[in-house]
């Protein structure tokens, strides 16, 4: 059904299989690595394209011509002009929402909002693709069961979460607001791994947004650092949070330690909680790296 994409194989097994952990030389091929990479020579549009792949995405009937479609989007988003960015993103949006569209289809058009928009050279085009994958992460119960639309949304928010427009810090305490709600709901390991994925990326990619927004920091310390402080053991017990979702976590922590609280404090509560995880997490590389990183921050305050 998936074609030769790799990205969306890769993505697909990660859903069925739960997300497995990564050992720490994977890091740099990480998943959301290969969503990001682009295969191929960039395809400038010729005269008139954009008008045939917008004819070719409403043409429900044949969904190899839209899978086709949608990867010479995904080719030629670097090179378009202002209009057709905005035209491109406001179509794949539909055909990701339309029920009339193949479910494979929906979820490859869903997932290339966020792979092309990140390739997209206007800010406000960029922009737009992220609010729209922020609406379809707002699905929790979509109508059509044969497609999981916030799982792929919160992969195409993360391959887009370093081209966010700069400045836009309403669509960052947006973006990272409802990746909290997501991670609060109780959700799947699926859904969970790529929530804290998307965190990691957000704070990697941007690590003042806590600064400039101290309820999300607030949030962060009440309800990630605080519940981990109260009850760490019960992280390892939690079918939900697999080995990818800790990956994620313990990088989220590192990451956001200086912003939570007064900061110097707060990094003395996440290096004494990546001690603990040092004793009772199971995966050999989590454990080193939770030992790695309780050194480093010892280190920043000595």
């Amino acid at each position: 059904v998936l074609g030769q994409d790799r990205d969306m194989k890769t993505l697909a097994a990660s859903l069925l299989l739960g997300l497995a952990a990564p050992s720490l030389a994977m890091e740099e091929a990480s998943f959301i690595a290969s969503l990001q990479e682009v295969r191929g020579f960039p395809h400038a549009a010729g005269e008139g394209e954009v008008e045939l792949w917008l004819a070719a995405l409403r043409e429900t009937r044949d969904p190899a011509r839209q899978l086709e479609t949608i990867e010479r989007i995904e080719s030629s988003a670097g090179h378009l002009e202002v209009q057709d960015q905005y035209a491109v993103v406001d179509a794949l949006k539909r055909t990701a929402d339309s029920s009339f569209v193949a479910a494979h289809v929906r979820a490859r058009a869903l997932f290339a909002l966020g792979k092309a928009g990140a390739r997209l050279p206007d800010e406000g085009a960029r922009g737009r693709a992220a609010r729209h994958l922020l609406d379809s992460a707002s699905v929790q119960n979509p109508a059509d069961t044969r497609m999981a639309p916030r799982a792929y949304a919160l992969s195409g928010l993360s391959a887009l979460s370093r081209r966010l427009p700069r400045g836009d810090e309403a669509l960052e305490r947006d973006i990272c607001s409802k990746t909290l709600d997501i991670l609060s709901e109780g959700s799947g390991p699926p859904e969970n791994a790529l929530a804290m994925r998307l965190l990691h990326e957000l704070f990697d990619g941007r690590p003042t947004v806590l600064a400039r927004a101290r309820a999300l920091s607030s949030r962060l310390e009440a309800e990630v650092l605080a519940p981990l402080e109260r009850d760490l053991e019960g992280l390892y017990f939690d079918g939900r949070r697999g080995g990818e979702y800790r990956y994620h976590l313990i990088k989220v922590l590192l990451l956001t330690s200086p912003y939570i609280g007064d900061g110097a404090s707060s990094r003395t509560r996440v290096a004494q909680l990546f001690d603990r995880m040092g004793l009772l997490e199971p995966d050999q590389n989590l454990k080193a790296l939770a030992q790695l990183y309780a050194r480093h921050l010892r280190s920043l305050r000595a």
